[in-house]
C-alpha cells in the first residue's frame, strides 16, 4: 500500500546511491513539486507518484515514479500541518526522498529518466536542469510551459486554474476507481482531502474563483463520502459521524499560522519556508510567503534588524526584488478571515514608487501603510479585501516587469 511505497521508493534511491545495477536506474521515473514543499506541492507529488506506479504495474511497464520533496530534509520540520498529518496517519518523514537523498542532478543528467511536474509547469532555478526531461505537468498556475518547452516535448499537461493540484490528482485517481479502489488506503484520501481544504481556505465563499472553483467542492465532496467509515482523526466528526471540515480546516490552520512556531524558525528560515524566484526580463524576483502578520515580526525583532534581514536575505540570493507576503487569520475565531501585507525591497530607489504605484491601481483594492520602513527601498501595503496570495499577485508582477 502507499506506505509501503513510500519506503520502496527511498529503497530505491539508497540503491541509486550505493550503485546498485543498471536495471534499477533504468525503471525509475521521477515526480517533483513546486520548491515551496508545501502540502500541495508535498502531498500530490507522492500521491501521484503512487498513483502513476499502480498503473504501471497493471500494464506491465514495470516503472516506479519517486515523488521527490523539492527542498532539504532539514527543512521539513517547518512544515508544521504536514509533520502532524504524517505522523497520525504513521507516514515516516525519513521514508520521503528530499534533494539531499542522492545526486539528482547527476542521475538525471547520465540517465535522463522521465520527469513529471506538480504543483509547476517550470522547473525551479535550483532544479533547471530538469528541463530537456519533462514530459508531464499537472498544476493549477498560470500556464507558461509554451516559452519554457519546445513544441512536442510534453507529453501530457493537465494545467487548470483551479483551487489545489490535489483536485486534478484525485480527478486522475477516480477516472479509474475501480480499477485501483483496493490499493488506495484511507491515508491517500486523508492527504488529498486536508490539501484541498487547505489551499482553498476550506472553500470560503469569498474566496470563489481565486482561490476554489466548482472541482475543488467536487473533489472534497467525493473524498468525504469514500472516508465515511474511516476511523482515523475521530476529532474531525460531528455527532452524527460526518466529517466536519471546518474543525479539519482548523486544526491544520491553527498549526500553519502558529506564530510562536514560526518564530522560532528564525528569519532564515522565515523567508525560505515558502520561497520562490522568478525572472523576467534577467531581472530576478523573489516572493516570500510569512504566514504570521508583519506586526509579529516587530515584536522579536527591531524594525532595523527586520529590514538588514531582508536586505541580507535579498543579496545572497542575488535579487533585484524581494516581495514578502504576510498572511494570517484576522482571528483565531474565524481563521478564514485573512489579514494580507504586501512588503516589497529594493535597492533600486527607482522601481518602489513604479510598483507602489503600479499596486495601488490594480481593481482589487490595496492601501499603504507606515510602520517606519525606508521608503526609498521598500513599500508596504494592506490587501483589503485580502486577495493577493502570492498565485494571484505573481502574474501582475510579471507584467509589471515586462513593461519596466
Amino acid at each position: 500500500m502507499f506506505k509501503s511505497y513510500l519506503k520502496q521508493s527511498k529503497s530505491l534511491i539508497e540503491s541509486v546511491n550505493l550503485q546498485k545495477g543498471d536495471l534499477v536506474q533504468k525503471r525509475l521515473k521521477f515526480v517533483i513539486g513546486n520548491e515551496t514543499s508545501d502540502m500541495d506541492s508535498i502531498f500530490s507529488s507522492l500521491v501521484y507518484g503512487y498513483i502513476k506506479s499502480i498503473f504501471s504495474q497493471k500494464q506491465n511497464e514495470q516503472a516506479h515514479y519517486i515523488p521527490i520533496i523539492n527542498s532539504f530534509s532539514s527543512d521539513i520540520h517547518a512544515r508544521f500541518e504536514t509533520i502532524y498529518l504524517l505522523k497520525n496517519l504513521d507516514l515516516e518523514t525519513g521514508d520521503l526522498v528530499y534533494l539531499d537523498s542522492f545526486n539528482l542532478k547527476d542521475f538525471v543528467l547520465e540517465s535522463k529518466p522521465e520527469i513529471i511536474l506538480v504543483d509547476h509547469n517550470i522547473p525551479s532555478t535550483v532544479t533547471s536542469y530538469l528541463k530537456d526531461f519533462v514530459t508531464e505537468i499537472v498544476d493549477h498556475h498560470e500556464d507558461r510551459t509554451d516559452i519554457t518547452f519546445p513544441q512536442g516535448q510534453i507529453k501530457r499537461k493537465k494545467i487548470e486554474k483551479i483551487g489545489s493540484t490535489t483536485t486534478l490528482v484525485f480527478e486522475e485517481l477516480w477516472a479509474y476507481w475501480d480499477e485501483v479502489k483496493s490499493e488506495v488506503g484511507v491515508d491517500v484520501l486523508w492527504l488529498l482531502l486536508c490539501t484541498i481544504l487547505t489551499d482553498t481556505f476550506n472553500l470560503n465563499p469569498k474566496e470563489k474563483d481565486i482561490r476554489w472553483v466548482e472541482k475543488d467542492v467536487w473533489a472534497k465532496t467525493k473524498i468525504c463520502s469514500l472516508l465515511k467509515d474511516a476511523k482515523e482523526f475521530p476529532q474531525w466528526r460531528d455527532e452524527s459521524g460526518e466529517i466536519n471540515c471546518n474543525l479539519v480546516f482548523d486544526t491544520l490552520s491553527s498549526l500553519k499560522f502558529d506564530p510562536d512556531m514560526n518564530l522560532k524558525l528564525g528569519m532564515e528560515q522565515l523567508f525560505l519556508k515558502d520561497y520562490k524566484a522568478f525572472t523576467y526580463n534577467n531581472q530576478r524576483v523573489g516572493y516570500s510567503v510569512f504566514m504570521i502578520n508583519f506586526e509579529d515580526l516587530l515584536i522579536a525583532y527591531s524594525l532595523e534588524e527586520v529590514q538588514a534581514k531582508i536586505k541580507e536575505f535579498q543579496e545572497k540570493e542575488g535579487l533585484d526584488i524581494l516581495i514578502g507576503l504576510f498572511v494570517h487569520p484576522k482571528s483565531k475565531e474565524n481563521p478564514q478571515d485573512l489579514k494580507r501585507q504586501v512588503v516589497v525591497f529594493s535597492h533600486n530607489e527607482e522601481i518602489i514608487p513604479k510598483m507602489k504605484k503600479y499596486l495601488l491601481q490594480q481593481k482589487s483594492e490595496l492601501s499603504e501603510v507606515n510602520l517606519g520602513l525606508d521608503e526609498k527601498h521598500f513599500c508596504h501595503l494592506l490587501d483589503v479585501n485580502s486577495v493577493y496570495s502570492r498565485k494571484i499577485l505573481e502574474p501582475l508582477i510579471a507584467k509589471f516587469m515586462s513593461d519596466v
